[in-house]
């Protein structure tokens, strides 16, 4: 991937994380990394069980995304970014997608400004963002207390909304000038709002889009998820 795919003048770049930069769902994965004992790994593996998934299956709801992120109650902030900071090190290093990581060298070469729309939690946003140095990012939140402790809950959840909070770190107008890639076929608001897109799927997924809006995305390939477990 050269740097003629990104505009120089006027343009931004907005790059999904979960099977986009990385081939992970990064929330599980770092479930797993994270040396959970007791109940709490009790419930990560009920969340990492088929069950889980049939259950949400008939219900219509993530449960298995619940119960991983309960399995974080009572764990203190400060932990969680420090090990989010380690399990993205080797995500960076063992399951980058390479034509995405071109990408975001080539509009670092062209100081374009660059910027994560992730729905994955923000211990694991922000040590993307900061080790990747990039411009910015949104992210579903961990819910915490007052005395930092995670409660289990998200506080805020993007899931399909990361264009309304986009949209209150960067302008407007550099968002309709902005590539964006994503593999997230509930990201069609942020495609359509974008300039161009390329989307790691099938055209099928995207019906939403209107074939005017489909004549601006282009698709790649989308690689397998990585093997469950850890070195």
């Amino acid at each position: 991937m050269t740097s003629s795919r990104i505009k120089e003048s006027n343009h931004a770049l907005i790059v999904d994380l979960c099977g986009t930069l990385v081939v992970e769902n990064t929330t599980r994965g770092f479930l797993e990394w994270l040396p959970l004992r007791g109940v709490r790994s009790f419930i990560r593996w009920l969340g990492l069980s088929r069950v889980s998934s049939l259950i949400g299956v008939v219900m219509g709801k993530d449960v298995s995304r619940v119960l991983l992120i309960f399995a974080l109650r009572g764990l203190r902030r400060d932990l969680l970014y420090k090990e989010a900071a380690t399990y993205v090190r080797h995500c960076l290093e063992s399951l980058l997608n390479q034509d995405v990581a071109d990408a975001i060298s080539a509009a670092r070469g062209l100081r374009i400004p660059i910027y994560l729309a992730t729905a994955s939690l923000d211990p694991i946003a922000l040590a993307v963002s900061e080790q990747m140095q990039l411009d910015g990012m949104v992210s579903s939140r961990l819910n915490y207390d007052a005395d930092g402790t995670c409660t289990g809950r998200l506080s805020v959840d993007i899931t399909g909304k990361k264009l309304t909070h986009l949209q209150s770190i960067v302008p407007d107008s550099l968002i309709h000038a902005a590539t964006v890639y994503t593999d997230n076929w509930d990201d069609v608001e942020l495609i359509r709002h974008s300039e161009s897109a390329y989307f790691l799927g099938k055209r099928e997924q995207l019906t939403a889009l209107s074939d005017s809006e489909l004549a601006n995305v282009s698709f790649l390939r989308k690689l397998p998820e990585a093997p469950r477990g850890f070195d």
